[in-house]
């Protein structure tokens, strides 16, 4: 066995003989925090940023902003560390949940890959409404100057710093078209929770519900006499989404850990208060709210928390607007997907109520959702108001509008609710910044301690992690409270590592044909034993063994 993997942008990969599998395939967004933000409406102060000289170089694509250098180009993205792997002989991919799957069109439809792709519907239908976004975002505004100069090798070394540190910049990608969605999603096969996958008589996966996401899953790789599991993004707070599920973990081999908590140390429940203490302070004193969201997630648990204290707080009369070129199918799918939903929303569907409140507020016009800010938006739209817009990033989508237009309302506020960018470098092409941010990062998946006790309960024989996971200390000697501290041996890998892990196959399982069991003839050892002797052929196909009638 083999794992090689990057933490925070989970891509791992099981090697089983000649049985290879990649486990989700992440797309990193952080480099987007280096390129100028791309707004619907032109925007003069983002138009007349000024070049970046310096004494090695001097360039019309690199801007400054209050001394920090800006790409003026379309957003580009880091992909999965693929450097090792021979995609052509990649037999699977298993994804997770549908924040771990962006990058798989770059491998399907741009690199040599023609094994099997395994997610479950949700997962699947919620991924291409991300995927969509992006490629929406991107194709809707061109820049002119969108050229890659500054990735030539000869000039990347004179790039201001932190650009030319980055070690890949060369291999940051734009991001993908819609008719390369299209095809990739067309090759993946939807899978149930508990749905037994024979991979090519290796060993069969499962998919297990992790209570993270809308169909989000752990995987278990199996065989007779093995037991791998992948422990990737879980939750277990009461969401929408089914419960983890604990009891299929158990009497594991391998368990192979990623995907826990960005912020270990809030409590996502306390972070929903003091969202909702901010919201109704800023809309209190006649401001307005942005909150920069992706398009499915945790937005369902927050549309519904929002409302109910809103009521509570006497701002029932305020709108909110939902903006997203997926807004309205995300809302639709979140409402039809109801066996993937935890048993109090199950409940309802079979009233039959909808699940979530949110089709009664888009009734009631109290939630109204827009594709875009052309397409009726500026018919309806008041403030003071809240706008959920994508992207979190602030460099593409309709929230890059909001920010040039609020940016100098000191009454208004951007509230962060996504873990998965730096609040403060998404501002930096905003500042200086008279409007409130605050930072809320909610999120609900695995802490420290909680899997530490997770992992108490389902006593794995060995534990493979990211080493940043158990760590007890950071760089300067100072003690840290959140790691991870299992009483099983642990297997701590870095990124680009290879792992040879200590789990050696003693015996293999082959099946009598009928024909041969036929022809044995059993003699009684005593009164509960039976023996016969066995001469055949063995035959291999896939994986599978076989002893059938010996021709000769």
């Amino acid at each position: 066995y083999c794992l090689s993997g990057h933490a925070s942008a989970p891509c791992s990969v099981v090697q089983h003989r000649q049985i290879t599998v990649m486990l989700d395939c992440s797309l990193s967004m952080v480099p987007a925090l280096h390129f100028l933000p791309v707004p619907v409406v032109t925007s003069e102060r983002l138009s007349s940023c000024r070049n970046w000289n310096n004494q090695f170089m001097k360039s019309k694509v690199i801007k400054d902003i209050n001394g920090i250098p800006f790409i003026d180009s379309m957003p580009e993205f880091r992909l999965p560390e693929m450097g090792f792997l021979d995609l052509l002989n990649l037999d699977a991919i298993l994804i997770s949940n549908f924040y771990c799957m962006l990058a798989l069109p770059y491998i399907t439809e741009r690199c040599e890959f023609h094994g099997k792709i395994y997610a479950t519907e949700p997962t699947l239908q919620m991924g291409k409404l991300l995927m969509e976004e992006l490629v929406f975002y991107n194709e809707r505004v061109s820049k002119s100057n969108s050229i890659n100069e500054w990735k030539q090798p000869d000039i990347i070394r004179f790039l201001p710093s932190p650009l030319n540190q980055f070690g890949d910049i060369a291999a940051w990608k734009s991001i993908y078209t819609i008719k390369e969605v299209e095809a990739c999603l067309s090759k993946v096969q939807a899978v149930r929770h508990l749905e037994k996958l024979d991979l090519f008589g290796a060993f069969n996966v499962t998919a297990l519900s992790s209570g993270f996401c809308l169909g989000s899953s752990n995987w278990i790789l199996e065989s007779p006499y093995e037991k791998i599991s992948y422990l990737s993004c879980s939750s277990i707070f009461s969401t929408h989404p089914m419960p983890l599920d604990q009891e299929a973990l158990k009497k594991s081999d391998i368990v192979i850990l990623t995907g826990l908590s960005q912020v270990p140390y809030a409590n996502p429940d306390q972070l929903v208060t003091e969202l909702c203490n901010n919201l109704a302070f800023t809309l209190k004193n006649g401001g307005n709210v942005l909150i920069p969201s992706y398009p499915t997630g945790i937005i369902y648990d927050l549309l519904e928390c929002l409302c109910t204290f809103m009521d509570q707080s006497g701002l029932g009369n305020i709108p909110i607007y939902f903006i997203s070129p997926v807004a309205d199918s995300s809302l639709a799918f979140s409402n039809i997907y109801g066996e993937w939903l935890c048993n109090t929303k199950q409940d309802k569907v079979y009233l039959p109520e909808p699940p979530f409140i949110h089709a009664d507020l888009v009734k009631t016009k109290r939630l109204q959702h827009f594709p875009n800010l052309q397409d009726g938006f500026g018919d309806v739209f008041s403030q003071p108001c809240v706008v959920f817009a994508g992207h979190p990033c602030l460099r593409i989508g309709d929230a890059v509008h909001f920010m040039e237009m609020w940016r100098n309302d000191e009454k208004s506020s951007v509230i962060f609710i996504e873990p998965d960018f730096p609040y403060e470098d998404a501002l930096a092409p905003f500042q200086p910044l008279s409007m409130k941010a605050f930072y809320c990062p909610i999120d609900h998946r695995l802490n420290f301690n909680q899997v530490n006790k997770l992992l108490q309960d389902i006593k794995p024989q060995r534990l493979v992690l990211p080493e940043s996971y158990v760590r007890p200390y950071d760089a300067f000697g100072r003690r840290i409270e959140h790691y991870v501290n299992a009483s099983v041996p642990t297997h701590p890998y870095n990124k680009g590592d290879v792992l040879a892990l200590p789990l050696k196959r003693q015996y293999e399982k082959v099946v009598i044909s009928n024909e041969l069991a036929s022809q044995l003839h059993l003699s009684e050892v005593n009164n509960s034993t039976l023996i016969a002797s066995v001469r055949g052929s063995l035959h291999v196909c896939d994986n599978k063994h076989t002893l059938e009638v010996n021709d000769r």
